[in-house]
């Protein structure tokens, strides 16, 4: 192409024009390339090269029509970086060092605007000017980039000296070098737990990651004084099959690399869940019976960048070992078949598994108890012995205590069952985990894979049990506290074990009781466990659902559990499993509620009685209204409105900022009242519309919150002879926080108290990121939840006016609501409202069938 491109440069007038034009053909010959890709015609890689190496015809063309006519000086044009290994992404930059010589640095500027042309043109070139000896100081923090370097055009001399120069530099302190790639490694690692298994990961800095593969090569490059892009192929420490599995996950890391930058159009490496199930179909994953294509793309993913991260770990620790000063190896107490030399656990002979297999699971075990790492070489060892783990090895005891003892262990179990997972021997040993290993759950409300969550909630019980991390105040004794903690590790260990792909995992409980009986856990252990796993969710639903202020409530969870221990136990398992799915499924105010129904239900399984302090609450805030001379109608206004159900979990500081808003209202004629502060103990904004009460009220607070881009999560109801007052709880973000936001809120709410033209609300209209998901729309009626109303549940996809939409269904239907509560699992939703009929229970079976069918239609 070289020639062609300065045929162009020659029979063009305009060097702009000419440069356009070239950028213009390598554009048409990359978009055939690229189209071909996703035709899966071409190699990604093969674009990436082709690129590469069009680009240098490119810019050396350039260079040679420029300098002919004497215009620029004379420089070398190197290639750094991506660009230097031959590997340019759809939308990645050229990276140039423009070497001048040390005694001229003229025409800097004239280079850089015929880089500049190129960059306007279509193809961005990031230059650096330098001399050799700048670019050596700078080599001396970032040698990578030099590593990588190829000579493009201009004065090839200036190029071999400075490679010269920078291979002294190497020379001068190999070590240092080496062991500041190897830290960089292991920070990334340590930065991740050690772990790649995130729903939104990385495939650039994520662990087994390319930079893992990078990172090789660099080190492989001045170890063995390779090329950068064979560096692999003679290196010393990696068997065939090793190099292997780097090739093939190098192309398929950039396979996935190039599809993000072609959907994104820009330079990303998250695979983020809303690109997913694109990427999945453009590289061909297909649905299969048991699985969606984007658990399939993601699932080979995460068992690729695992082998990865497995072969660079046995590599830059055994490098290390090579050039470092560690410690002798020395035998292990009692178990002479192994030694530990620094942090790791060594193997002494290759045939430790095949003389008594046993071993293979002891070895964890033993790691476990005595705070060692296993080194990449016995796990290696591990791996390529796995065929000894066959139907005699699961059934023989010895190897069910062992397993059992390890997962049990009162240090933290989940780092070495996570070594033994990506190992292969978990897999083996427990077929059940093998069918979840690496399976993402397909939601945004999950941080993690199945398997990954699993230990994810193993290592959180163990920092709880150890104090080195807080849940609530009232919350942080119950796990120390707790007798035995082994039925809740087993329980937490099997609960989702039968949610492989495609299934909803029904079946828990008889999936628990069946490994326990394999494993011979007790039969004890195994009733608890299975207990645990199958009431779980209730105790979540009650806690997050529910009027924890009900007696009736508090009674049937106290029913449920019997006793102390089980209740602990149960809340240990619902609170771990609930935090150990991510960020967005615990909050404050799920921590509150989890300790307010622990409070009420430990006094009742004490024999104790559900009791509170209302009275003499009520008369502090009476004292102190009396005190600061109130007016006495809004006194008696207050003593009023401020009934039990409303102060059972008020301070008295929020009584008297509530009494407030009431006093604003009465002094101002009824004229509407809206307030908005933040509850930084919830963290959420709290918006008070106070109004004389009238039929759809409430409706018209979520119609206009409805209309100002937020998640309603929480309401609190109260009315008093012809006052309505309802309190809004909203996620605090930084868009909440936003003084202006909140002044806007105010606005639009009182113009929609008011009945002042607003914009409508629709389900067409209300549409968010979670319209990927398929969340079917469920309606369940119950009038068991509470004694004196009905308890209205409605499930669908997360939107903008959820609440809105149901609370102006409800309406039209004479359904007076007491109280409702939003709780948001990603892209699921669930509302709960309580409810009364003219002042009775919603009751009619024609009625809750009419509803529910017009809910539906609604939310369709």
């Amino acid at each position: 192409m070289r020639t062609e491109f300065i045929k162009i440069l020659q029979s063009e007038d305009s060097l702009e024009v000419a440069i356009n034009k070239i950028v213009s053909n390598i554009q048409k010959i990359l978009d055939v390339k690229y189209k071909n890709f996703i035709e899966g015609e071409e190699s990604s890689l093969e674009i990436a090269r082709y690129k590469s190496i069009i680009c240098d015809d490119m810019l050396s063309a350039i260079y040679e029509h420029e300098n002919g006519s004497g215009t620029i000086i004379d420089v070398s044009f190197i290639a750094i970086k991506g660009y230097g290994r031959l590997e340019i992404a759809p939308n990645s930059d050229l990276d140039v060092v423009v070497l001048l010589p040390e005694e001229n640095k003229d025409h800097v500027e004239k280079i850089q605007a015929v880089l500049d042309l190129v960059t306007k043109a279509g193809i961005e070139v990031t230059p650096l000017f330098s001399t050799r000896t700048t670019i050596i100081d700078y080599a001396k923090r970032y040698m990578r980039y030099f590593l990588e370097m190829r000579f493009l055009a201009g004065n090839e001399e200036l190029y071999e000296e400075l490679k010269a120069s920078i291979k002294g530099v190497i020379n001068e302190d190999v070590t240092q070098f080496l062991l500041e790639q190897m830290q960089n490694w292991r920070y990334r690692h340590e930065k991740n737990e050690y772990n790649p298994y995130f729903h939104e990961p990385n495939l650039l800095l994520g662990p087994g990651g390319l930079y893992d593969i990078r990172g090789l090569r660099w080190v492989s490059s001045i170890l063995f004084n390779e090329d950068i892009n064979n560096s692999l192929e003679n290196n010393g420490y990696l068997s065939k099959k090793d190099v292997r599995t780097l090739n093939d996950a190098l192309t398929f890391l950039w396979d996935i690399r190039t599809h993000l930058h072609l959907i994104y159009n820009e330079n990303n490496n998250q695979i983020k869940l809303s690109v997913q199930e694109k990427v999945a179909k453009s590289m061909g994953y297909k649905d299969s019976r048991v699985s969606i294509s984007n658990e399939r793309l993601m699932r080979h993913f995460f068992l690729t960048v695992t082998d990865v991260s497995l072969i660079a770990s046995k590599f830059f620790i055994s490098v290390k070992e090579n050039i470092d000063d560690v410690p002798a190896p020395e035998l292990l107490e009692d178990y002479t078949w192994l030694s530990k030399q620094g942090e790791y656990l060594l193997n002494n002979d290759k045939n430790i598994f095949t003389d008594d297999p046993t071993r293979i699971i002891e070895v964890f075990n033993i790691a476990c108890q005595n705070d060692l790492m296993l080194h990449p070489m016995l796990l290696e060892l591990i791996s390529n012995n796995l065929k000894l783990v066959n139907i005699v090895f699961r059934a023989n005891p010895i190897n069910s205590r062992t397993f059992l003892s390890l997962l049990f262990n009162k240090h933290n179990s989940a780092p070495y069952l996570r070594a033994m997972s990506n190992s292969g021997l978990l897999s083996k040993f427990i077929p059940q985990w093998g069918k979840v290993l690496a399976y993402l759950k397909f939601s945004s409300y999950h941080a993690y894979t199945t398997s990954e969550h699993t230990l994810q909630c193993l290592n959180f019980i163990s920092q709880w049990n150890n104090g080195t991390l807080s849940v609530e105040e009232h919350l942080d004794k119950v796990i120390p506290s707790i007798v035995d903690l082994k039925p809740l590790i087993f329980a937490l260990f099997c609960h989702d074990l039968n949610k492989e792909a495609g299934k909803a995992g029904a079946d828990a409980e008889k999936l628990t009781r069946k490994i326990g009986r394999k494993l011979q856990v007790s039969p004890e252990d195994i009733d608890t466990a299975a207990w645990l796993v199958s009431k779980q969710k209730e105790l979540k639903d009650t806690a997050f659902h529910s009027d924890l202020s009900d007696p009736k409530v508090v009674a049937k969870i106290a029913k449920l559990v019997q006793m102390p221990e089980q209740f602990k136990l149960l809340m240990a398992m619902t609170i771990s499993n609930l935090i150990s799915t991510g960020p967005e499924a615990w909050s404050n105010r799920k921590s509150r509620l989890m300790a307010t129904l622990y409070k009420s239900v430990m006094v009742l399984l004490n024999g104790g009685e559900i009791s509170t302090n209302i009275n003499g609450l009520k008369s502090k805030l009476l004292d102190k209204l009396k005190n600061d001379n109130w007016d006495s109608a809004v006194i008696s206004s207050i003593d009023d409105l401020f009934d039990n159900e409303y102060l059972t979990d008020k301070s008295l500081d929020t009584c008297y900022s509530h009494a407030c808003l009431l006093k604003e209202l009465l002094e101002n004629d009824y004229k509407p009242q809206v307030t908005v502060r933040e509850n930084k103990h919830d963290d959420t904004l709290v918006v008070s519309v106070i109004s004389k009460d009238r039929v759809g009220l409430f409706s018209d607070g979520c119609y206009a919150l409805s209309l100002c881009d937020t998640d309603i999560t929480s309401v609190s109801l109260h009315g008093v002879k012809s006052i309505g007052w309802h309190e809004f709880y909203i996620p605090l973000t930084t868009q909440t926080k936003s003084k202006k936001w909140q002044n806007h809120v105010v606005e639009i709410i009182l113009k929609a108290i008011n009945k002042e033209p607003l914009p409508s609300v629709t389900p067409s209209s209300v549409k968010s990121f979670h319209t990927m998901f398929k969340v079917p729309t469920k309606v369940s009626i119950d009038n068991q939840a509470s004694s004196t109303s009905t308890r209205i549940e409605v499930v669908g996809r997360n939107r903008k006016g959820f609440l809105y939409l149901v609370s102006s269904l409800m309406q039209n239907l004479n359904l007076n609501i007491l109280s409702a509560r939003s709780m948001i699992y990603g892209e699921r939703l669930v509302n709960v409202i309580y409810v009364t009929q003219n002042n009775e229970q919603f009751t009619d079976p024609k009625e809750h069938a009419s509803f529910e069918e017009a809910i539906k239609k609604l939310l369709s």
